[in-house]
């Protein structure tokens, strides 16, 4: 059995201004300045008053011609961590923070070690 084809988000055929639906079939917004490098949309909703909102591709369940499903509703959408891209926490340009336990095996807060 191959992947999910919603695994590799660069192979998803999103494009900006596709219409972006909650996972009860609501309008949210429509897509802006999609690119595939990233793991959030960026989510353009209103039609006078423009507000963005940024939805980790992680809560993306379908992407077909109709537009892009997520697993979000609109009162989901009134969290504030929705307001900004979501902030990566470690980048190429930032070492990870490691720490050690008794036994001196590194660990970075995930339940694997360092080597």
């Amino acid at each position: 059995m191959g992947p999910h084809p919603l695994d590799n988000t660069a192979s998803w055929q999103i494009t900006d201004g596709m219409t972006v639906h909650g996972m009860d079939g609501e309008k949210l917004g429509t897509v802006r300045n999609y690119d595939p490098q990233l793991d959030y949309l960026d989510v353009q909703k209103g039609w006078l008053f423009h507000k963005d909102f940024y939805v980790p591709t992680t809560a993306v369940t379908a992407v077909d011609p109709d537009g892009v499903t997520v697993q979000l509703t609109k009162q989901d959408l009134d969290d504030d961590r929705y307001a900004a891209p979501p902030s990566r926490l470690v980048t190429e340009k930032e070492p990870a923070v490691v720490e050690y336990d008794e036994l001196t095996v590194p660990h970075t807060g995930a339940d694997r070690p360092v080597y």
